[in-house]
């Protein structure tokens, strides 16, 4: 025991910040992994006990172990597109109570579920070659766990593009520290972990993860040029989606009610969707519906949106001044529906103003890590998982968003302590 002035001792010297394996911060970074591991089934439920645990360590830290920040700078950033999107909620009629209702965490408020690991993750001790060895056991793992569970009737994953994300999180890690430190020891997990992201059938992760590592390849050789090439591609997609609109407009502006729910305006699309089969009719039903239906609610409050949640409330009721300021005062619904695209859904619930926050938020995560060890992971990881949410919602979803954040939080962690 060490004494201080008045011969009191603020708290054991063996939970004191980053002085002991059995720290609060050390337990903590260790629920973390802990996530990372249990998410292998969230159909159990264990992920969210972790999330409250590490909560709670948190707080611990911060009211009485005298440690109360990370102070990562994309807190400031993430803070600021949540206060907007709760707010854009509250003002478009909801209690702050249905915000943060089960239903609404379920489906439409699970970014404030996700993004907590930015907040309370970055204090104490942390080793990079541990978390690589967590992430390489979990991977294997959960590839021999998404194989065997089905056997025996457990189904770990509600979609094959959870499981696919997830997947895609963990491999985009592995593959970006073996950018850095080479292959060796990672051959193995890497081999097992893509053909789990492949037997997952989730194309979206599977295009994602290679546009990703061949985007951060040719940047770092060309950075001019591939910054230019995003750019067109960009452009290209806005244009590609003004066109979808139009089309959609000459159809008489068809809605679905479910993400499923294609074949009620099949006889609407200009072709037979599902000539091909199912999988190339859903591409095509997400070209020419849902991305217009996001973008039509977006031309209708494009400052700051119809209000976050509300892309799912039908039939629609817009109040306000339509073309500049003004939501969607109807029933909450809470549903699945979504505009398989994050930045089309986010761009009609908040509007100009909430991807202008989203960018800096994810600009702040890149910028916040300077040494290529650290910075090529991170840069992966999320390179991945914004490829794909141009074509599912997954910048907030638990499953791929979650497991992402938490390898940032313990790199921004590792990179803490070695300032320190």
């Amino acid at each position: 025991m060490i004494a201080n002035n008045m011969g009191i001792e603020p708290y054991p010297s063996a939970l004191r910040p980053g002085t002991a394996w059995l720290s609060v911060s050390a337990v903590k970074n260790t629920v973390a992994l802990a996530y990372l591991a249990t998410s292998i089934a969230p159909a159990l439920y264990l992920p969210p006990v972790m999330l409250v645990l590490m909560l709670m360590l948190a707080m611990v830290e911060a009211l009485f172990l005298q440690n109360p920040s990370a102070g990562a700078p994309y807190v400031p950033r993430a803070t600021a597109l949540l206060c907007v999107m709760f707010l854009s909620a509250i003002a478009s009629g909801l209690a702050p109570t249905e915000v943060f209702a089960y239903q609404a965490i379920r489906y439409d408020s699970n970014v404030f579920y996700s993004v907590i690991p930015l907040f309370v993750l970055g204090t104490g001790g942390f080793d990079l070659r541990r978390l690589d060895r967590w992430v390489h056991n979990v991977i294997i793992c959960g590839a021999i766990g998404y194989v065997t569970f089905p056997l025996v009737g457990f189904h770990p994953y509600e979609s094959h593009n959870a499981a696919g994300g997830f997947f895609m999180v963990l491999l985009a890690y592995l593959v970006g520290r073996a950018m850095v430190d080479g292959f060796s020891g990672r051959r193995l997990a890497i081999a097992i972990g893509t053909l789990a992201l492949i037997l997952t059938d989730s194309r979206g992760s599977i295009v994602a993860i290679l546009a990703a590592v061949s985007y951060d390849r040719f940047s770092r050789r060309w950075p001019r040029l591939a910054l230019g090439l995003l750019l067109l591609f960009v452009a290209g997609l806005l244009a590609g989606l003004v066109a979808a609109y139009l089309l959609w407009q000459d159809m008489g502006a068809p809605i679905v009610y479910d993400y499923s729910d294609f074949f009620s305006v099949s006889d609407q699309l200009p072709t037979s969707a599902f000539a091909l089969g199912e999988r190339p009719g859903t591409i095509l039903h997400r070209l020419l519906i849902l991305y217009p239906m996001a973008f039509d609610l977006f031309l209708q409050s494009p400052l700051v949106g119809i209000g976050f949640t509300r892309f799912d409330d039908f039939p629609v009721q817009i109040t306000g001044i339509p073309g500049v300021v003004a939501f969607n005062t109807a029933t909450p619904i809470h549903s699945n529906l979504h505009a398989h695209n994050s930045f089309l859904h986010i761009a009609a619930e908040n509007g100009i103003v909430g991807l202008v926050l989203l960018f800096l938020f994810i600009r702040a995560i890149y910028q916040a890590f300077k040494s290529r060890d650290l910075h090529s992971p991170v840069a992966i990881v999320l390179g991945s998982l914004l490829f794909a949410s141009l074509t599912e919602h997954r910048l907030t979803t638990p499953s791929q968003a979650a497991p992402a954040f938490i390898i940032v939080g313990l790199l921004w962690t590792c990179q803490r302590a070695r300032r320190s």
